[in-house]
């Protein structure tokens, strides 16, 4: 860590910002084409990530690959194979990546394309006499499966307050969950939930299939993942402390069309709720008798961290 604060620090009057807020690393643009630090979401063409502001992005000359470095504060989540995620016992983390693209097409190659403007980079196709598809791994060729909030390490429970949503690809949501860490510290949020009332039977709940009566939905987030917990209906009396809802849930996608379904993931006698899909704007929809229904984002809003504590009593 102190390494790289020093290389920040170093190269700060060696940056130039053109008109529209672009900062340029000039002193490094000898090795890379394009050396910029973002100053806004930018979007990963292959995984779908979306890296937050501050990202710096290096375009090797030969367009063949673009090496990402993380601002403080994130991390990069990575399928490790070896050991299976699930068995780690610390969060798989890293702050540095890169990306290439594959072309399926024989004798040719995909070069990579970024375009500060737009915010996003992919692969350029025209490049390849077949298809192209992208790979984001880390130096040790791990595949990066998402962007985490390295800070908020602890349960939030926000209550009408804005967060910061980690970014994740299809399918990332379960292998985060599987992560003993994570599933410790929700299990001892669970505990504390349920102390003073009886723990649920979570084989009789199906939210999607029927009304909850006796528990009520409480949104939760930790290192960005944003989930549902499922707490004691008295919970709906402390709406001045919690996001609650109750009765029947399912996921659907925004505007655009795709696949967004409910998924859930049992660890250590508990249970959470997440939405996940190849669509922009999966999101958990929940009717209500008033208003008639209302949706809630998976992290799709640029919004800031908010803590709230548990009470002591109900």
């Amino acid at each position: 860590m102190c390494v790289i604060a020093i290389v920040i620090v170093g190269m700060a009057a060696c940056e130039k910002r053109d008109a529209t807020g672009i900062v340029t690393n000039v002193d490094t643009l000898s090795k890379y084409s394009v050396d910029v630090t973002t100053t806004k979401p930018t979007t990963i063409e292959g995984p779908e990530l979306v890296l937050p502001v501050g990202s710096r992005i290096q375009v090797a000359k030969d367009k063949y690959s673009i090496d990402v470095t993380l601002p403080e504060g994130y991390g990069f989540l990575f399928r490790d194979s070896t050991p299976n995620l699930a068995s780690m016992k610390t969060l798989p983390v890293r702050t540095f990546g890169t990306y290439t693209c594959v072309c399926s097409g024989k004798g040719s190659s995909c070069q990579v394309l970024y375009q500060e403007q737009a915010g996003g980079f992919g692969c350029l196709h025209q490049s390849c006499s077949g298809s192209c598809t992208g790979s984001f791994v880390t130096i040790q060729f791990q595949q990066i499966v998402g962007v985490i909030k390295l800070n908020d390490k602890e349960i939030i429970i926000p209550k009408n307050l804005p967060f910061t949503p980690a970014s994740l690809t299809q399918g990332a949501k379960r292998l985060f969950f599987d992560i003993p860490e994570v599933q410790e510290k929700i299990a001892a949020q669970y505990e504390l939930m349920y102390r003073f009332v009886p723990k649920p039977d979570f084989r009789s709940v199906d939210p999607e299939h029927q009304s909850l009566k006796d528990y009520v939905f409480v949104r939760a987030q930790i290192y960005g993942v944003d989930f549902y917990l499922l707490g004691p209906a008295e919970f709906s009396k402390r709406t001045d402390l919690f996001e609650v809802y109750t009765t029947k849930a399912s996921c659907k996608c925004g505007a655009a069309s795709g696949a967004c379904s409910m998924g859930s993931g049992g660890f250590l006698g508990w249970k959470v709720y997440y939405c996940s899909g190849g669509c922009n704007g999966c999101q958990l929809t929940i009717t209500k008798s008033a208003p008639p229904s209302i949706h809630l984002p998976d992290n799709s809003l640029p919004l800031k961290p908010a803590r709230a504590d548990l009470p002591r009593n109900f």
